[in-house]
């Protein structure tokens, strides 16, 4: 009788088996986070619906396409990814029933693992007048500049502090810094006319959105003073050896016009051009390279910077160079 009763219950298990396992719910995803190799390709997205739903992205990107976004039903998309040369990258497909929502979130692998992004300046001063600077960056995120997110913590004359993000939603003017741009080479924005008769002071903090975990994060130092543009070099002139020199500095007492690199120009004879380069203006003051005098005979040039405001005010200097 035992032995019945055992293959009774094998037999129903067995019917058990073979019926088909239906998912009966609402609305579900198989998985809330897939991991992605660098490499382009694709995969299947299951969801599981008692009905119509919707698929939509969390946020505009240009590296990953859906195949469709409606479905009905247990049923699946396909998630499309091209190749990824920066660091690792993700987005959420959010799936949509009436006002049910569930969201898998496709996180891609990038051969960058440690972002790295470093100012040329660490702090800056403005003149009061608007104006966009430019800051010179070094960094390994030439594919991964729309990871960088910029955060403006401003502080009032009573050391109040207040933080926003850059994103150009603010119209509120004590936001003056807008227009905010982070380059994997340069870093930029435009500062409003300072006309309050006070210097003022922001910090803009740079993050990048990695979604491993592995932070970057870096300061610039911002002071809009309530000072005209102007460029004072300690000498006007130098003399240097034959052999090639690079980045020779001449140091300045005074310079708040060199983050505005858009606005400042160098004029310089063709000949002159042969054997002086890099030119331009840096927070520590005039900023050159010469090549090596094989000519035997000493050779004289000039360079001359003028910066022209957006507001029309000019500053105008010059500097001369002998190379023995």
């Amino acid at each position: 009788m035992k032995r019945y009763i055992i293959l009774i219950a094998s037999l129903l298990l067995m019917v058990a088996c073979d019926k088909p396992f239906e998912m009966d719910l609402p609305l579900s995803v198989a998985q809330r986070k897939i991991t992605l190799s660098k490499d382009a390709g694709s995969t299947h997205v299951l969801v599981y619906a008692d009905g119509d739903w919707k698929a939509s992205f969390t946020q505009p990107v240009e590296w990953a396409s859906l195949n469709k976004i409606t479905g009905s039903g247990n049923s699946d998309l396909v998630f499309t990814y091209s190749a990824n040369y920066g660091i690792a990258r993700k987005v959420g497909i959010v799936f949509t029933k009436d006002e049910l929502r569930d969201t898998v979130f496709m996180i891609q692998e990038g051969p960058v693992t440690l972002a790295t992004y470093k100012l040329e300046s660490s702090s800056v001063e403005l003149t009061k007048i608007a104006g966009d600077a430019v800051i010179k960056a070094s960094s390994n995120l030439y594919y991964s500049e729309d990871a960088l997110k910029v955060t403006a913590i401003y502080t009032d004359a009573e050391g109040k502090k207040d933080t926003v993000a850059v994103d150009g939603t603010s119209s509120d003017p004590a936001h003056w810094v807008t227009a905010v741009q982070t380059k994997y080479d340069r870093f930029s924005f435009t500062a409003l006319a300072n006309d309050t008769g006070a210097s003022r002071n922001v910090d803009l903090v740079i993050t990048i959105d990695d979604p491993t975990g592995r932070p970057l994060k870096s300061i610039l130092k911002v002071t809009q003073t309530t000072a005209s543009p102007k460029f004072i070099m300690t000498t006007v002139a130098g003399t240097y050896e034959s052999e090639a020199q690079k980045d020779i500095v001449v140091k300045v007492s005074f310079n708040n016009i060199w983050p505005y690199a858009d606005n400042i120009f160098y004029e310089m004879t063709d000949q002159v051009k042969e054997w002086v380069s890099n030119v331009r203006l840096t927070a520590a003051g005039l900023s050159f390279s010469l090549s090596e005098n094989t000519t035997g005979k000493m050779r004289v040039g000039k360079i001359s910077i003028q910066y022209v405001a957006d507001s029309g005010e000019t500053v105008k200097a010059t500097f001369m160079i002998t190379q023995k």
